[in-house]
């Protein structure tokens, strides 16, 4: 069931063989807003630091990626598995969702339209 805290891994379309953990981290109505795990960098948004153990997918100092916050159509995104184009994977915990909707808010990145969508808590 796609909810809070559902990730899915999805191709990075320069490297069809590499993948992305992509993370719900609101669903309004029959939208989910979701952001994606990427590698840390020197000038990486560094609202929200992830390591080593804080997901099974994550192998090294990673960030999330405000910047590519994406919305979609629930539907849109179960007709994607259902046909392959992304690969549920294991859902965070509520500690790491909460974590990254308090990063969500503090970054420069993550649109502030999006911010509605957020929920007032943590």
């Amino acid at each position: 069931m796609i909810t809070t805290g559902f990730t899915f891994l999805s191709p990075t379309p320069e490297y069809p063989d590499t993948y992305h953990l992509y993370i719900i981290i609101s669903i309004v109505d029959t939208k989910a807003l979701f952001v994606n795990v990427t590698t840390k960098r020197v000038n990486s948004d560094a609202s929200c630091v992830l390591q080593v153990g804080d997901h099974d997918f994550i192998t090294r100092e990673s960030v999330i990626n405000y910047g590519d916050a994406r919305i979609a159509e629930i539907d849109k995104l179960k007709d994607a598995i259902e046909k392959q184009i992304i690969k549920p994977n294991k859902p965070v915990t509520d500690n790491l969702l909460n974590k990254i909707v308090k990063g969500a808010r503090n970054s420069k990145a993550f649109l502030l339209g999006y911010l509605k969508h957020i929920s007032k808590n943590p």
